[in-house]
C-alpha cells in the first residue's frame, strides 16, 4: 500500500505479507489488489521479484491516465484469462 500526504511525501505501508526471496527463489503465494497482481500470480505458476516491477508499472499507468489498463473482474480466475 502506497499513501500520499498533504505535503506530497510517499509511505509504503503494509509488508504483513511480504517475503523475502533469495536469488534464484521462487514462491506461489497468492496475494494482492486484483488490479495489480502480475499473470504469472493469477495463473498460479511459480513467480519471483519481477512481478513487483509489473505492479509499480501498473500503478504508474493508473497514475498517469487514472484507470487502469486493464478492467477489473470479479475473481482472480476471470482476470487471468484476460
Amino acid at each position: 500500500n502506497i499513501l500520499l500526504d498533504e505535503k506530497g511525501n510517499i509511505q509504503i505501508i503494509d509488508f504483513g505479507l511480504s517475503k523475502w526471496l533469495s536469488l534464484g527463489q521462487k514462491t506461489t503465494t497468492i496475494c494482492g489488489t486484483l488490479q495489480y497482481i502480475a499473470p504469472e500470480v493469477l495463473s498460479v505458476r511459480p513467480y519471483d521479484h519481477r512481478v513487483d516491477w509489473w505492479s509499480l508499472g501498473i500503478l504508474m499507468y493508473a497514475c498517469l491516465f487514472g484507470e487502469y489498463p486493464v478492467s477489473a473482474t470479479k475473481d482472480h480466475l476471470s482476470m487471468a484469462n484476460k
